[in-house]
């Protein structure tokens, strides 16, 4: 007995030291992740903006991305923001999320294309040819939201969206009307896409001084209750057109305090990301 009780005892301590060591390398993997990830300060330059952003795990397959692009084109300056929800959480999904931002920086920093949709055919290029899915079972992918603003004068601005199964929602200061502009219902990346010719959309719309945007990934909207129902999109909507009016600080409270209240005692079923502009 006391020999078996020595044996559990070091068994113990082997898994907690296994433990620890797995804790502070995910840990450290956390700051490298967070390194990538736009300073809010950043976003702030230009907008007033909030960001709901609650990882399942410590890291995260969802992530917010932002660039100052000096166009080819014209005199025009371009901002592009991106929120991007990756196959997975956790580990995997934080692989898949460092994947998906440097295509990003590369595709609109380095090469400097301009147009969302083109921008976004390229990334499901890029993505089945980086995991080899025609050679391979991979089905990983990611779903986003992908804007550019253009400053057209003091007053206007012109946000070209293209997106992948997401929907991008828009509110005008003086028309409380909510306005869906809807993704392509497709994904980026994955074998269901291997014998498919995928081509995105562009959609565009005027935006004036103290309109807001927001773009969200899934989580929110599939997180359930204790009564097990779901979130939802149209709880969402709602959410939006209630609180458009209050200041940005305001509506990141109301809306997390929403989210919080409906939850409850529940465990979060994925990663969360919601950015307000």
């Amino acid at each position: 007995i006391i020999r078996a009780n020595q044996t559990i005892k070091n068994q113990k301590n082997i898994l907690d030291r296994q433990n620890k060591n797995i804790k502070a390398s995910i840990r450290y993997a956390e700051t490298i992740q967070q390194a990538i990830l736009p300073e809010e300060s950043l976003l702030d330059n230009y907008f007033e903006s909030f960001l709901i952003y609650k990882p399942k795990y410590i890291l995260s397959g969802d992530f917010y991305w932002f660039s100052k692009l000096n166009s080819n084109k014209s005199d025009v300056d371009s901002l592009f923001v991106a929120v991007v929800d990756c196959t997975g959480h956790g580990v995997p999904g934080a692989f898949m999320s460092m994947i998906g931002n440097s295509l990003l920086n590369e595709m609109i920093n380095e090469r400097k294309i301009e147009s969302p949709k083109e921008i976004l055919n390229l990334l499901n290029e890029e993505i089945r040819k980086s995991l080899r899915q025609d050679q391979t079972d991979n089905n990983d992918g990611m779903d986003l939201l992908l804007c550019r603003f253009d400053k057209l004068n003091k007053n206007d601005v012109r946000l070209v969206f293209a997106g992948a199964k997401r929907t991008l929602y828009v509110i005008h200061k003086d028309n409380p009307e909510l306005i869906r502009l809807k993704g392509d219902r497709k994904s980026i990346g994955g074998t269901e896409n291997a014998n498919k010719k995928i081509r995105f959309s562009n959609h565009e719309v005027l935006l004036g001084k103290g309109d807001c945007i927001y773009l969200s990934t899934d989580g929110i909207i599939d997180q359930n209750g204790p009564d097990r129902k779901r979130f939802g999109s149209k709880r969402l909507e709602d959410l939006i057109v209630n609180n458009y009016s209050f200041s940005i600080s305001e509506q990141n409270e109301n809306i997390n305090k929403e989210l919080g209240k409906f939850m409850q005692s529940e465990e979060q079923r994925d990663d969360i990301t919601l950015l307000g502009l």
